[in-house]
């Protein structure tokens, strides 16, 4: 999707997590197959099986490979709220690319130990060429925007607490670019879906 379809989509997104938060509830299974679209291309959420209050204590091995953060593969998440954000990442750079970030392949009998792929070395030693990669993936260096690339390294961010908020990524750069008025929208969305249907 471009930038400015996908800010539309991922707002929607956003409050859906807020309000969860509001109400001291984590998702913890933020993925793209979670996410359903109604008639008028409103966003649903789904799938609470995993969700965590905040009075809980912290959780282990939660998420979908690919998606959970690393504190829940290598110990324990005590900010739920953080471990969205980083899921939220993940989302919104499928959004964007078609492809995820990088893979975690699961191993093991029950999935709980993983290996991560090249590209995920380079998010953590070296976010220029990942980047650079990504782009180069795509056949395009400036398929992504400074501003998108600047929230979302930011949101993958590996400690917890270097992740911004809700509330920073609300006012970000790339959150406060244009997007779609309801009517346009709709009129967007059709057309992505009828190009994606031939």
């Amino acid at each position: 999707m471009s930038e400015i379809l996908t800010r539309t989509i991922f707002r929607q997104l956003v409050d859906a997590i807020s309000y969860l938060h509001s109400r001291e509830i984590a998702h913890l299974d933020l993925k793209v197959e979670n996410l359903l679209l109604d008639e008028n291309f409103n966003l649903k959420l789904i799938d609470f099986d995993l969700s965590q209050n905040f009075g809980s204590a912290s959780v282990t091995s939660k998420g979908t490979p690919g998606y959970r953060p690393p504190e829940l593969k290598s110990g324990q998440c005590n900010d739920f709220k953080a471990a969205d954000v980083y899921s939220l990442a993940v989302v919104l750079f499928i959004m964007v690319s078609g492809y995820p970030p990088y893979l975690e392949i699961p191993r093991g009998s029950r999935g709980t130990e993983s290996d991560y792929d090249a590209y995920y070395r380079l998010l953590r030693t070296n976010i220029s060429r990942f980047w650079e990669v990504h782009a180069k993936h795509k056949n395009n260096l400036e398929f992504f925007s400074e501003e998108f690339k600047s929230l979302v390294s930011s949101m993958l961010a590996e400690e917890p607490e270097k992740r911004p908020s809700l509330e920073e990524i609300i006012e970000s750069k790339w959150y406060q670019g244009p997007s779609y008025d309801e009517e346009e929208y709709k009129v967007e969305m059709t057309k992505y879906f009828s190009l994606k249907s031939n």
